[in-house]
């Protein structure tokens, strides 16, 4: 997927087809390996970043993911024990999870205007999702706030311009006007946690990770050989696990945000 990128008002804008629209994502994740995930789910399995689910998801109270795609986060939290149920955009995705797993508590609808009552949820998880509107994260940060009890943490992870990129911005590689239909944001870190605190949450962690796509997506030379596979698994995994690499170049950035009181 190839897209022009624009640095507009402290973020890296994305545009070209196709842009993240409902069709778009279920396209994409009935193009994926979805029935395997889905399995591997089951058992629990969360991948990364399991231990800040760990560490920052309560036991008790329900747990809500906003943007859950095929809902594997939430069919392995609940079968670790937690309350989680989703909200995802894509008619046709909810679908057609529903008819491989049968009752899963995921269920179409709008992260802007989520259909439940204030301080609902314990917990909220926003996983890649926010960076996809172009108005900006704000009107689905109000919703999180609304929904979430006091004191409740947030899980919210989007791309974020990273050193290189930084330096790119810099040399002018991403100057020019918008082309095309508007895909994502990478936001400035800084950028980003301003906009949290305008709508009443505190930062208590930052996490970086993604430093192979971080990597690839920015440095040709790189891409090059990732492509033709000529850089071995051990090595990328070892790239994607270094602590330095993830906070020089990771594609993104997860917030341990909190709703202040």
């Amino acid at each position: 997927m190839s897209h022009k990128k624009v640095y507009i008002n402290r973020r890296l804008a994305f545009y070209g087809a196709p842009g993240a629209s409902s069709q778009f994502w279920g396209n994409h994740w009935e193009n994926q390996d979805w029935r395997a995930w889905l399995d591997g789910s089951k058992s629990g399995a969360l991948g990364h970043p399991e231990e800040l689910f760990a560490r920052y998801l309560p036991k008790e109270g329900r747990i809500l993911e906003a943007g859950c795609g095929l809902g594997q986060i939430v069919v392995a939290l609940r079968a670790r024990g937690y309350d989680a149920e989703g909200v995802e955009f894509s008619e046709k995705t909810v679908s057609m999870v529903k008819q491989y797993l049968g009752e899963c508590p995921i269920q179409v609808g709008d992260v802007r205007n989520l259909d439940y009552p204030d301080n609902h949820f314990s917990a909220y998880i926003s996983l890649g999702v926010m960076e996809h509107f172009e108005q900006g994260p704000e009107p689905i940060l109000k919703e999180a706030y609304r929904v979430l009890r006091d004191s409740g943490y947030a899980l919210i992870s989007v791309p974020r311009i990273h050193s290189i990129r930084k330096v790119k911005t810099w040399l002018g590689f991403y100057s020019g006007a918008p082309a095309g239909d508007f895909y994502q944001y990478a936001f400035e870190g800084g950028d980003f946690e301003d906009i949290l605190r305008k709508e009443g949450f505190s930062v208590e962690h930052r996490h970086y990770y993604g430093s192979v796509k971080g990597i690839k997506d920015e440095v040709a030379l790189f891409n090059f050989f990732y492509k033709r596979n000529r850089i071995s698994p051990e090595m990328l995994d070892r790239i994607e696990r270094s602590r330095l690499l993830n906070r020089l170049a990771s594609h993104m950035v997860l917030f341990v945000a909190r709703k202040r009181l």
